[in-house]
């Protein structure tokens, strides 16, 4: 989209032609928003419709054109700002899924290995369907699932996107189009998240009662969102330019998330061994020693 627009294109044929040029599970989307937009359909009202296949990054990409039709500003240059933001999003979702499906994988083989002695079970010599045999597996399989299940829900999942960092990245990317700080937070309000949505809104209505951005943020109970707004207060007491000032703090916030997450996913491990000995060894216990015990008392 961004190059499209560089080629000097204005932003609605840029959309309308955008599908030509988008990845292959993106066609179709992008082409029901030309259409869309070629039955009279607004931008913004268009590309809402990418909300579904986009997520919250369809929020940042009208908040782009927005800024673009109400105060003018460079948009190749929020695009690509949002797109860098994305690849970088993308890259930590991807790094914290690939950990937390291995460790996911080993643990369920290791919960799961009792179950492979029921088959074995007749090769004691004992009856496996009588009262005792009965019990012996009903037991072992419903303590070999509840390990598995107990193992599963012990891996953290990979967290959202921090709420906080997501309004920095759109205020960064409508300033660097060359917005005011007052206009950027204001589009960035109407586009937030849904974990800082009501926050926002409310600094937005202590904007208009005539507070500046950083007092209004400072003053809400979101601890992301007070950290932005100090952010926001170094930044101007140290006359740096603000959108840097909120690239940092977006990156900074999305590194704390994602040592949080490792370290969630390396504790995860120690916390296996209450089902392991509570529930898989007593598993192992009663599907394959049981029947060979069976075995010994019986003779």
């Amino acid at each position: 989209m961004a190059a499209l627009l560089r080629s000097g294109l204005p932003v609605r044929a840029a959309l309308l032609n955008w599908h030509e040029h988008a990845p292959p599970d993106l066609r179709d989307p992008l082409h029901g928003m030309a259409r869309r937009i070629s039955l009279g359909a607004t931008n913004d009202g268009a590309v809402g419709s990418l909300q579904p296949f986009f997520g919250p990054d369809a929020e940042a990409l009208r908040a782009a054109l927005a800024t673009c039709s109400e105060a003018g500003g460079d948009a190749p240059l929020m695009l690509e700002r949002i797109a860098r933001s994305i690849h970088s999003r993308a890259a930590l979702a991807e790094a914290g899924r690939a950990s937390g499906s291995g460790a996911l994988l080993s643990g369920r083989l290791v919960a799961g290995l009792p179950l492979a002695f029921v088959p074995l079970m007749p090769l004691a010599r004992v009856p496996v369907f009588d009262g005792t045999g009965l019990l012996l597996l009903t037991f072992g399989v419903a303590l070999a699932f509840g390990g598995l299940r107990w193992v599963s829900a012990l891996m953290p999942l990979p967290p959202p996107d921090d709420g906080a960092a997501a309004i920095a990245d759109v205020a960064a990317a409508v300033l660097e189009g060359g917005t005011s700080l007052q206009a950027a937070f204001l589009i960035a309000s109407r586009q937030a998240p849904e974990t800082v949505a009501v926050p926002m809104q409310r600094a937005a209505r202590l904007v208009a009662l005539g507070l500046t951005w950083p007092d209004a943020l400072g003053r809400l109970d979101n601890p992301g969102l007070i950290d932005l707004a100090a952010a926001l207060r170094m930044s101007q007491r140290f006359g740096l330019p603000v959108s840097e000032a909120l690239e940092a703090f977006s990156a900074r916030r999305r590194a704390e998330q994602a040592r949080t997450f490792e370290a969630a996913m390396r504790r995860a491990p120690v916390l296996m061994v209450i089902p392991l000995v509570t529930c898989v060894l007593p598993s192992y216990l009663l599907l394959g020693l049981g029947p060979f015990l069976r075995t010994l008392t019986l003779t």
